[in-house]
């Protein structure tokens, strides 16, 4: 699956999972204003109730401009509720870090949370305000067929609701969002400096100095570092979108368009010691030396690159005796591992999703589902056929256990080796036979036995250009046999 039409999915995810909260709330108002100040003016009126529920409610203090998906007003107290796709599990929350402190994939969140909580107090100084994340709970059961079908994305990302007649979608609602409280973690985050690029800061005097710098038209001075690496507003060179990466490297080093040709030190495969080496000055990969990387022996070993020779490769180039037309290639290791291949050789893609609303009865929110998988096979003599296909397609049918017959199926016709690119596949099989152990829906009636075969481990060959997707490892397991292939 593409990178965009991965993010393509989690959005609709979003936009469907804010659907079904807003049927937690029945006689919730929806704030429908074209603009912010419509907006605003909705909310004002609408919370001059004593008791009401909004959805998208506008609130602006000074330069603060916050829209909350649900906001609940009862009295003087207001209920801040933040509706995120983001998976949950209520049995093991998660929240909290293993030394403490709030978990480093929880944080962005109660970081927003806390954002919005602290203007709404600004806006509301005499209330009494609790916050809380609303999220799908994985460890909760859809208790019917076709949850997600009733919530279809339009083009415009609005969302149709198709919802059976007398379906009670509130309780619905209860069972697969869990409403979780969140007060005390904001308050970490609202009385603890926060920690970023040109911080630490306390968040009111960050958002004070941002939202200045913001009316002003001031550019904020970057501060590079290793962080940079996971810049999310970085585009190639000369594309047509603006890339905040390039723009900030710029200003702070005085580069130009061509200082980034041959990578920087944010490139480098796997390194630990990036910050260190920016900290020195050390910003390109033509600066890097050997005693940078570590000690390392010249020659590979003998289960091939170690992880500083691999890194090392960026540096100093593929040495000549393993340069394969531009390509790491050790042929001494190749021929090791090849050593231990059976043909005709198997390869095998997966074609999975993971929702946030099932599509079935008995699954969990991001319970993946396998729908079809390519079989391509290469003999002896290199030859490569397209040897079939599964896919499943049908509304309403649960397509795992089809699919796993089918694979086993499909390899079972001889003893070749069986070769799977990533471990994303080994955890698809690895999770059917775990609803087959637990008896998911009425399927697994005469699949007992299935839940005992053996599926491939993923270890996969090293490509002719050393990635870090890739392990090391020759053939695979291949599926043992699974009853009732042939119907």
């Amino acid at each position: 699956m593409a990178e965009s039409d991965f993010l393509a999915m989690l959005a609709e995810g979003g936009y469907q999972v804010g659907a079904l909260a807003k049927l937690r709330y029945p006689g919730g108002i929806e704030i429908e204003g074209l603009n912010h100040a419509a907006a605003e003016a909705q909310t004002r009126e609408y919370l001059q109730r004593d008791s009401v529920v909004l959805f998208e409610s506008a609130i602006r203090v000074g330069d603060f401009f916050i829209r909350i998906d649900v906001l609940v007003k009862s009295g003087n107290r207001f209920e801040l509720i933040e509706v995120k796709a983001k998976s949950y599990n209520s049995l093991e929350p998660g929240i909290e870090g293993k030394r403490g402190g709030i978990s480093s994939g929880m944080l962005p969140y109660i970081q927003d949370a806390a954002f919005q909580t602290w203007v709404l107090r600004q806006a509301f100084p005499e209330a009494e305000i609790t916050t809380a994340l609303m999220m799908p709970d994985k460890a909760q059961l859809a208790p019917l067929d076709g949850i997600n079908q009733m919530f279809k994305i339009g083009e415009r990302l609005d969302v149709e609701l198709r919802i059976p007649q007398g379906l009670d979608m509130q309780a619905l609602a209860e069972t697969l969002l869990a409403r979780v409280c969140v007060d005390r973690y904001v308050e970490q985050v609202l009385n603890q400096p926060l920690d970023f690029p040109g911080g630490p800061a306390m968040l009111g005097d960050a958002a004070q100095n941002w939202a200045e710098a913001y009316r002003n038209d001031r550019r904020i001075a970057p501060v590079i570092g290793a962080h940079c690496g996971g810049c999310q507003f970085k585009a190639a060179l000369g594309d047509a979108l603006k890339s905040g990466f390039h723009e900030c490297w710029k200003a702070a080093n005085g580069w130009e368009d061509r200082d980034f040709d041959g990578g920087t030190v944010l490139d480098l495969w796997n390194f630990r010691g990036k910050q260190q080496l920016i900290d020195q000055g050390v910003l390109k990969i033509s600066q890097v030396t050997r005693e940078d990387i570590g000690d390392f022996d010249d020659e590979p070993e003998a289960g091939g690159l170690s992880r500083k020779q691999r890194q090392w490769l960026q540096v100093g180039g593929i040495p000549a005796d393993y340069d394969c037309g531009g390509y790491y290639f050790d042929r001494a290791l190749a021929a090791v591992e090849m050593s231990r291949w059976r043909f005709p050789l198997h390869l095998i893609d997966f074609e999975t999703s993971a929702v946030a609303l099932p599509f079935y009865r008995d699954m969990r929110p991001y319970e993946p589902v396998a729908f079809q998988f390519s079989h391509h096979v290469m003999e002896a003599d290199g030859s490569v056929r397209h040897a079939g296909q599964f896919l499943c397609v049908e509304p309403g049918e649960f397509p795992n256990y089809r699919f796993a017959r089918a694979l086993k199926e499909a390899l079972e016709g001889d003893e070749g080796s069986v070769f799977m690119w990533s471990h994303h596949e080994n955890t698809i099989l690895s999770r059917i036979v775990e609803q087959l152990a637990n008896g998911h829906a009425d399927n697994a009636a005469d699949d007992n036995e299935t839940r005992h075969a053996r599926f491939p481990h993923p270890e996969c060959f090293p490509s002719p250009q050393p990635s870090p997707a890739c392990g090391r490892g020759g053939e695979r397991e291949r599926l043992s046999s699974i009853p009732g292939a042939n119907g």
